[in-house]
């Protein structure tokens, strides 16, 4: 389950680019004049790839996560690589790198 400021989806493949959110292929409507943008994934995901939100929480194992900005909380395993150019990154086991330009790493 995906919810993005409140409101639930259902998706594997999740992409926020300015306006713009995707999942699975599909243009997410009604979330566009939105200022600020918080995700809650509860369970498995294979790609977030987020341009800017404020808070990226994951409870459940993922392959990639980018973020361009927000912080970002993985309660479950990473198989691939966590990157954020500006936030903190909180995560378990990661398979691939673990990367923040501007923010702190904490591993566990």
């Amino acid at each position: 389950m995906i919810v993005i400021n409140g409101k639930s989806f259902k998706g594997n493949n999740i992409t926020i680019n300015g306006n713009n959110i995707i999942i699975d292929g599909n243009t997410v409507d009604g979330l566009e004049d939105e200022k600020v943008i918080n995700i809650k994934v509860d369970g498995n995901i294979e790609t977030l790839d987020i341009d800017n939100c404020d808070k990226i929480d994951i409870t459940g194992e993922c392959g990639v996560v980018t973020s361009k900005n927000g912080n970002i909380m993985i309660k479950g395993n990473v198989s691939g690589d966590v990157t954020n150019k500006n936030g903190n990154i909180v995560c378990h086991s990661v398979g691939g790198n673990v990367e923040t330009k501007n923010g702190d790493i904490v591993h566990s």
